[in-house]
């Protein structure tokens, strides 16, 4: 059985022009083409380059049949280039979340996130571009399930039989503010950067705090 030649037909249009490249090039002398590797795009590579933008159509036929056909539509003149923030250019804001009736746990990511900036478009892995987090009623947040008698919040002094266990009740009755800290603190990245992040929440058990001339920005959060 003799060789199978494959016609390549690969069309492309710049600016109302339309252009046919190599339409009877074949793979070469005595070859077949695999079209699992898609060299055969290769033979216009040379014409696609004086092109800056437009719209490719490429063919092959076997024996008098189309066997591939597809449309590729390209635009050098739009690279898309990843964004990565500079210290200089971030502004930060102050934003406002109110734990009354919130569950610790989502509440929690919402928090985690404004702290590190992953809410944001300019999120950049190893820049803090996340804004400063102030939580108010932190005594009214919320546990799920039975977590408010069997969740077990641990202290060690370091000395021996230096353990000492509580549960969240008993947490939220001497330090509400630790309900919503320990939460977040388990959703930041555990390193410098993460401390760093980690340093703009402020956490308050009423309703009062003493950020009013930053003018925070209330966040609306769903229950």
């Amino acid at each position: 059985m003799g060789n199978v030649w494959y016609v390549i037909e690969l069309s492309f249009v710049e600016e109302d022009v339309s252009y046919l490249c190599a339409p009877d090039h074949r793979a070469g002398t005595g070859q077949s083409l695999d079209t699992r590797e898609r060299k055969c795009v290769e033979i216009s590579v040379d014409a696609l380059r004086r092109c800056e933008s437009g719209a490719v159509k490429l063919r092959i036929w076997k024996r008098g049949k189309v066997i591939l056909k597809e449309n590729i539509l390209f635009d050098r003149k739009r690279k898309m280039k990843t964004y990565l923030a500079k210290v200089g250019e971030i502004q930060r804001e102050y934003l406002l979340f109110d734990a009354s009736e919130m569950p610790v746990g989502r509440l929690a990511v919402r928090i985690a996130n404004a702290l590190r900036g992953k809410d944001k478009p300019t999120y950049t892995p190893h820049i803090d571009t996340g804004a400063f987090v102030i939580v108010i009623n932190a005594e009214k947040a919320v546990f799920t399930g039975h977590k408010e008698e069997r969740k077990i919040y641990q202290d060690y002094s370091g000395y021996s039989s230096g353990l000492k266990e509580s549960t969240a009740a008993e947490i939220r009755a001497s330090h509400p503010e630790r309900l919503i800290k320990d939460a977040v603190w388990g959703m930041m990245p555990h390193g410098r950067l993460g401390r760093a992040q980690f340093a703009k929440l402020k956490v308050y058990a009423g309703a009062e705090h003493p950020h009013t001339a930053q003018k925070p920005v209330k966040v609306n959060l769903e229950k």
